[in-house]
C-alpha cells in the first residue's frame, strides 16, 4: 500500500508539472496568433455615443425656383445682422455667415432671396437646444442644412433642399445651432457628419439688403 501510494503522489507531481508548462507556453502561443482587430476610431467611437445622422451616398438633384416665381419680399430693405467667421475644424474651410438669434431674424431666415448665396457666405441660426425642424416656406434658393449641436459637433447634414417647399426637414438629434449654405457646399467642401465646426465672435452687420 506505501509502493501505491508514492506512485500517485509521483503521477500527481508529473501531471501539476504538465499543467504549469502549460501555463507557461499559452502566453507565448497567444502572441504568435493574428494580432488583434485594430481599435475603434475615435469617429466610429463617436457615432455610438453622440446623435448622429449619416449622408446618403448619393448627391440629390438641385431644385433651385427662378426668380420670376420667388414672392415679393414684405419688408425689402431686408434685417442688418451681425456676421460671423464659421470654420470647419478639421479642414480649416471658413465661411462667414450671417447670424440670427431672436424670433425676427429666425423667422425670416434666407426667405425671399432670389440668387444662391456665394460659396463664402451662410446663414446661422443659434437657437435654444432641442431638435431643430426647418423648411423652406418661401425661400427660393436651394440650401444646404448643417445640424449642429452647442459645441460644434455636426450631428446631420439635410443636402440640396427644394425650394419653396414646407415640408419639415430635421437631424433628429437635440441641437443648437443649424448653418445654411449652398446647395452642394458640404460635399464640395469634406463636410460630413462627425466633424466639428468653430464659431467666431460675431463681429459688424451686414444688410440683407439683396436682390
Amino acid at each position: 500500500m506505501k509502493s501505491g501510494l508514492t506512485i500517485g503522489l509521483q503521477r500527481c507531481s508529473v501531471r501539476a508539472a504538465f499543467v504549469s508548462l502549460m501555463a507557461l507556453a499559452l502566453p507565448q502561443l497567444a502572441c504568435s496568433k493574428d494580432p488583434p482587430p485594430a481599435q475603434a476610431t475615435s469617429r466610429d467611437a463617436v457615432q455610438r455615443t453622440r446623435c448622429m445622422r449619416e449622408m446618403g451616398q448619393a448627391q440629390p438633384p438641385v431644385s433651385a425656383a427662378p426668380p420670376e416665381i420667388c414672392p415679393a419680399d414684405p419688408l425689402p430693405g431686408g434685417l442688418a445682422l451681425k456676421t460671423l467667421p464659421v470654420t470647419v475644424r478639421e479642414t480649416g474651410v471658413r465661411i462667414t455667415a450671417e447670424l440670427a438669434v431672436v424670433h425676427e431674424e429666425a423667422e425670416r431666415g434666407l426667405m425671399y432671396r432670389k440668387y444662391r448665396l456665394a460659396d463664402d457666405r451662410g446663414m446661422l441660426f443659434d437657437l435654444p437646444r432641442k431638435v431643430q425642424t426647418f423648411w423652406m416656406h418661401n425661400t427660393c434658393i436651394p440650401l444646404d442644412m448643417i445640424f449642429v449641436d452647442e459645441d460644434g459637433f455636426v450631428q446631420g447634414i439635410v443636402e440640396q433642399v427644394p425650394t419653396l417647399n414646407d415640408e419639415p426637414r430635421t437631424a433628429g438629434c437635440e441641437g443648437r445651432y443649424v448653418l445654411e449654405v449652398d446647395a452642394g457646399w458640404s460635399r464640395r467642401h469634406g463636410l460630413k457628419p462627425g466633424m466639428h465646426l468653430d464659431m467666431g465672435a460675431p463681429t459688424g452687420v451686414l444688410s440683407t439688403t439683396k436682390p
